[in-house]
């Protein structure tokens, strides 16, 4: 009976010589005797190349067998200038490691600075590069958000929305707590409410930023989330109304001072209102 050293063998000389390898989704195949053995797999197609970028002398690239590097080198000569790791996303430890592999799809000038490059990577994610220092800016970061829960009042409606801040980076993030609505708080106007398609003006509290208050760290997979009652900051009368929220700050005093952007959410108020519940966790 063959070993899985000796499949190994006879799959790097296939390899070698050109044959074509089946893709195939699972990590086990079936010999005639019952055995379980595992095989080659292909998860994914390589990336498209991406068009390099010329500035001036230097030409920028992103290899296509480097995932989520950019490479910086003489335009005339080709000689290697720097090499930085752009894209640099935590990987799930319980799904498939080359399916959660993310590679740089665009490189183009950044019109607002000539000393960054903007690099946009198979996520969407955008990333301003400095060409002189290699510092690497993420301009703008997306929040997930919806709108969970409301019920009328004396006067108006009481009505909730939930916000996610997933971290996917391979490294810690820090989130100001005023700008995220840290325990349900909104101490600043940092949603976009709608009535009927008309913006409703923003009516809670103003607060002044200096020093800051303090930050919630978020460890690679973490998700920050916080149900936030927008009722008294953003009043609706009672009545059958479409609303929409979004939310939209800046995420002050941070070393990851991005602008935090969701979509807009929207529902229909009447009646007695809703309230989406949650599932339970699946038993594993």
């Amino acid at each position: 009976m063959k070993s899985f050293t000796d499949y190994a063998v006879v799959t790097l000389m296939m390899l070698m010589m050109g044959a074509p390898m089946a893709k195939s989704n699972s990590r086990t195949a079936e010999q005639s005797g019952g055995e379980q053995v595992l095989v080659p797999q292909a998860d994914r197609n390589p990336p498209e190349p991406v068009e390099p970028l010329v500035m001036g002398e230097v030409k920028f690239s992103a290899p296509s067998l480097e995932q989520g590097v950019l490479v910086a080198v003489e335009a005339k000569s080709g000689r290697p200038l720097w090499k930085i790791r752009v894209v640099d996303y935590y990987i799930h430890p319980d799904l498939e490691a080359d399916v959660q592999d993310t590679y740089i799809v665009a490189l183009r000038e950044f019109k607002a600075n000539p000393r960054q490059i903007e690099v946009t990577d198979e996520r969407g994610l955008r990333y301003l590069v400095d060409t002189k220092t290699g510092k690497i800016i993420i301009p703008e970061w997306p929040v997930k958000l919806k709108i969970i829960e409301a019920k009328p009042a004396e006067n108006k409606w009481r009505y909730f929305v939930e916000i996610q801040i997933e971290n996917t980076l391979n490294r810690d993030m820090k989130l100001d707590r005023p700008s995220v609505a840290y325990g349900g708080s909104v101490s600043n106007d940092i949603f976009r409410v709608t009535l009927d398609g008309k913006p409703v003006k923003y009516m809670g509290n103003l607060l002044r930023r200096a020093p800051p208050i303090g930050f919630e760290t978020l460890k690679p997979g973490q998700t920050y989330q916080s149900k936030v009652g927008l009722g008294e900051s953003y009043p609706i009368p009672l009545g059958k109304h479409t609303v929409g929220v979004s939310f939209e700050s800046k995420n002050l005093f941070s070393s990851d001072s991005f602008l935090m952007k969701s979509n807009s959410h929207e529902r229909v108020l009447e009646g007695e209102g809703f309230k989406i519940e949650k599932k339970p966790p699946s038993p594993k």
